[in-house]
């Protein structure tokens, strides 16, 4: 039986950290990826549980979503 590891914003951070003293994952990281809808999460009340294994996988991933800023060349500007 597989059972999924749910865990608060609060929780996760605290179980990285746990597991890793020296880790950069700070909580104010893991906020602004629930609300930018980045990782899925479940609104329990007013608390935030987040799928600890997704959040994982995302971070092992990277952000792919990001698009390369165009330097070097001369761009259209809207007026």
């Amino acid at each position: 039986m597989n059972i999924t590891r749910m865990r608060t914003i609060k929780g996760y951070v605290e179980e990285k950290r746990a597991a890793d003293p020296n880790t950069s994952i700070s909580l104010h990281f893991v906020r602004q990826l629930v609300l930018q809808k980045k990782v899925s999460y479940v609104k329990a009340g007013s608390k935030y549980l987040l799928n600890a294994d997704a959040v994982d996988v995302y971070l092992a991933a990277g952000d792919t979503e990001g698009k390369p800023i165009q330097t070097g060349t001369i761009r259209k500007v809207a007026v």
